[in-house]
């Protein structure tokens, strides 16, 4: 049963990082046809974006590879950490489309 738990958080990560690319090149075209100081403003906003996904997909990494838990509170735990993970990465990307507009 835990392969597939793990399958699963493989496939989420797989997910997200597609998910962050996807924006990543939404912002680049939209920066190339706008020019001028909208696009300066939203490169400096892409940039900590950028960093703050990453240091993101470190974490879930870890996470990750630190292997199956043994008690349900040792899985509640790696649970709430998840959950803070993807909401800091929902925060950074909302952040970064505000800088957008």
């Amino acid at each position: 049963m835990w392969k597939t738990g793990i399958n699963q958080l493989a496939r989420h990560g797989a997910v997200w990082q597609l998910h962050s690319m996807r924006q990543a090149k939404s912002l680049r075209l939209s920066c190339g046809k706008a020019g001028g100081t909208e696009c300066a403003m939203s490169e400096g906003a892409f940039i900590e974006w950028r960093s703050e996904a990453e240091a993101i997909h470190r974490e879930m990494d870890h996470l990750f590879k630190t292997g199956w838990l043994e008690t349900a509170a040792e899985r509640q735990v790696r649970h709430v950490q998840y959950l803070a993970l993807i909401e800091r990465r929902d925060a950074a990307a909302r952040r970064l489309l505000q800088a957008k507009i």
